[in-house]
């Protein structure tokens, strides 16, 4: 009877204990380092018994046993994603694979919402069945059949190019789940490299060894140990659904723990944290990162060169004590007290400069004389006055000199051969100059046909030809009425009419108006019916100008090319440098991407230069 009631008291005690001893072996947490911000940022994934849930204040974090500043605890599952790796060797044939498929639907069915999930499979090569997704239709599409059998292993291949997925989309809590029922054959990647790849990365490897005469688990443990998660062995391929149903609960409930650390750097750091209402505490260790030199701690910025710059620091030590000076002396000058200086604040005196502008206007005057003496400085100053350009030449070249310096100083800032590109000021500047001196003679080239009209009707009026041309000049638009003017003024400082034209004709480079001159020459010796042969002139000079804008018509596409083929690799270096900065950064600091800038700057002007060759024809 005693014995009876013994066995009955000992099985009571079995069956109540079991209970309690599965709740606490189900109630562990675990905490792994995620993906998150710079030191002193700290973020960790906190994993949790299957249905809990769990607030901010619920969660107590130490580091060193001392607390953290801005705790925040959120739902891992937008920022968490995972990624089934399935073994498919000719060892895993029939049962093995399709309990490895029917698992991962398991997986799946257990899935987050928000959780995105990719699956791959591995075998002589490492397919992607699917990338990493939150649509469930592309996940269960992906698990309809068996994958597909071929030889070796490539184990270690594939949790790299796992590993290389999470990281690439950015996943903050990164999970990857590696099934295998062998040892890895034939992998590129080691061991080591790829638990150094999965830790660099914060992902966490979770492996499930499937027994086989083949299996060790010897590195599937190494792998999920060292990385954070967890082995688990299955002794038959029914035991995989289970394991994968746990697993795939487990990694849909977890959170994200986030605060700042308040340890000093450099010093190794024990996190600990524990949840209410779950008994025990769970751990981590980190060492914290040395604060980087003082060199390391600034990002230096073209405009921080430029202030830097030692040219920059003399022009500030000079400009600085000059202002003051400025301020003081200013103030205290004694002013003039006469009648003139007095009505000076009031009016503009004429005849009054000032020693500045004395000394400025001594040194221009000296320049432009040392200049006089070369060849190119009359056809340089002719070249200003007929393109209209109203600052006086020698202040144009001055002005171009210090341009084209401050261009090849900035250049230099950003790559020292790159100053050579600041010869392109001069040639922009010659470039604006001859643009503006062709459209001044085509607008002359088109309005001469009306002008000789009015000169041929003149002279049909009884005019002479001076008379006619006095009358053109009185109703002719810019730039006739100026060019003509000067043929009439130098007709009557006895300059023959025929050589006043043929000046015109130089200026212009009017072929239509050497006719005219033509016609000027004959009558003056010979005499004849003038208006008559302008007219046929006339006629010509139209043909022409039909011939020219049908030209022009037809070259519009090749001038409106140039012009995109010259800018477009230009807007798109810059967009690219705007977007991306480190893109582009190689170019300007290794030899061989200096070489190609400058090689591509000459191919785009030489390109240039020729096509505008090609569709500038003259009639």
């Amino acid at each position: 009877m005693r014995l009876r009631r013994f066995f009955t008291l000992f099985a009571v005690a079995v069956v109540c204990s079991t209970p309690a001893a599965s709740v606490a072996a189900g109630e562990q947490i675990g905490l792994t380092e995620a993906r998150g911000g710079a030191f002193p940022d700290r973020t960790y994934v906190l994993s949790l018994p299957a249905g809990q849930r769990l607030s901010t204040s619920a969660v107590k974090v130490t580091e060193n046993g001392d607390g953290v500043v801005g705790l925040a605890v959120t739902p891992a599952a937008r920022a968490s994603g995972t990624i089934l790796a399935i073994d498919a060797s000719d060892s895993m044939r029939g049962l093995p694979i399709r309990s490895a498929v029917v698992a991962a639907r398991a997986f799946a069915a257990k899935r987050n919402v928000n959780q995105r999930l990719g699956i791959l499979t591995f075998n002589s090569s490492t397919h992607v069945a699917v990338p990493l997704t939150g649509s469930q239709d592309a996940i269960e599409q992906a698990l309809q059949r068996d994958p597909q059998l071929q030889s070796q292993t490539h184990l270690y291949d594939a949790v790299a190019q796992g590993v290389a997925q999470i990281q690439a989309a950015g996943i903050d809590a990164g999970s990857l789940v590696v099934l295998s029922d062998g040892a890895d054959i034939g992998s590129t990647a080691t061991l080591d490299e790829v638990v150094q790849s999965a830790k660099a990365a914060h992902v966490r490897v979770y492996t499930v060894g499937l027994h086989s005469t083949a299996f060790r688990k010897g590195p599937l443990e190494e792998l999920a140990s060292e990385t954070g998660g967890s082995f688990s062995p299955a002794n038959s391929p029914k035991e995989l659904k289970g394991i994968y149903d746990q697993l795939g609960l487990q990694l849909a409930q977890e959170y994200l723990v986030k605060y700042k650390s308040k340890v000093s750097p450099g010093q190794p750091v024990r996190v600990s944290l524990s949840v209410a209402g779950i008994p025990g505490k769970t751990s981590a260790e980190y060492v914290a990162p040395k604060l980087p030199g003082p060199g390391a701690l600034v990002h230096h910025t073209f405009s921080d060169s430029i202030w830097q710059s030692g040219f920059t620091m003399i022009l500030i030590a000079l400009l600085v004590p000059a202002a003051v000076a400025a301020a003081i002396i200013v103030p205290l000058r004694q002013r003039n007290s006469t009648v003139r200086a007095r009505v000076s604040d009031y009016v503009s005196m004429p005849g009054q400069k000032r020693e500045l502008d004395a000394l400025v206007s001594r040194v221009f005057t000296g320049t432009e004389r040392s200049l006089e003496r070369t060849r190119w400085w009359q056809s340089f100053k002719e070249g200003l006055q007929f393109a209209d350009v109203t600052i006086p030449p020698v202040q144009v070249v001055f002005g171009t000199v210090v341009v084209t310096l401050f261009a090849a100083w900035a250049l230099s800032l950003i790559a020292a051969p790159l100053a050579l590109c600041a010869v392109a000021v001069p040639l922009i500047l010659r470039g604006i100059v001859k643009g503006r001196i062709a459209r001044k003679r085509r607008l002359f080239g088109d309005q001469l046909a009306d002008n000789l009209d009015v000169l041929a009707s003149g002279m049909r009026a009884g005019h002479s030809l001076v008379g006619a041309l006095s009358v053109v000049v009185a109703d002719a638009a810019e730039p006739s009425k100026s060019e003509l003017q000067r043929v009439i003024a130098d007709e009557q400082l006895g300059v023959p009419l025929e050589a006043a034209l043929d000046r015109v004709v130089e200026r212009m480079r009017s072929r239509d108006l050497e006719q005219v001159a033509l016609v000027a020459s004959v009558q003056s010796e010979t005499g004849g019916n003038a208006a008559e042969v302008l007219d046929r002139v006339i006629e010509t000079i139209r043909e022409r100008q039909e011939v020219r804008r049908l030209i022009r018509t037809l070259t519009a596409q090749g001038r409106l090319a140039r012009w995109i083929v010259s800018l477009l690799p230009i807007l798109l270096m810059i967009g690219i440098a705007i977007i991306s900065p480190s893109y582009l950064r190689p170019m300007f600091t290794h030899t061989g991407g200096l070489v190609a800038l400058v090689l591509g700057g000459f191919m785009i002007a030489a390109g240039s230069v020729i096509i505008g060759k090609i569709v500038d024809i003259e009639v």
